[in-house]
């Protein structure tokens, strides 16, 4: 009986062992640079603050997208979207 019972417990403790949760993803960098834009968001898109953003795009395509407004569905990883809420405030960037 003790022969049995050894070899069950080994093989318990080796089930209810826990596996280390994997390690975060490292983020990765946007093709359009999405993440340099955080600081207008909440700011009041105005003409200085749109060429401000445009400047900063260095000459990449810009998408300024009002809510409730249609989009193409096309992806492209280096036009930088510019998403605006109703009074016209930056809520955020993406890639797309």
């Amino acid at each position: 009986m003790i022969r049995f019972a050894l070899p069950l417990m080994a093989i318990a403790t080796v089930a209810c062992a826990q596996k280390a949760p994997p390690a975060p993803a490292t983020p990765v960098a946007s093709a359009c640079g999405a993440e340099q834009f955080k600081h207008y968001v909440g700011r009041v898109r105005t003409r200085e603050v749109a060429a401000a953003i445009e400047r900063d795009a260095k000459g990449g395509t810009l998408r300024w997208i009002l809510p409730d407004t249609a989009v193409t569905m096309d992806y492209r990883e280096d036009r930088l979207n510019v998403y605006l809420a109703v009074n016209r405030v930056i809520e955020r960037f993406s890639c797309g």
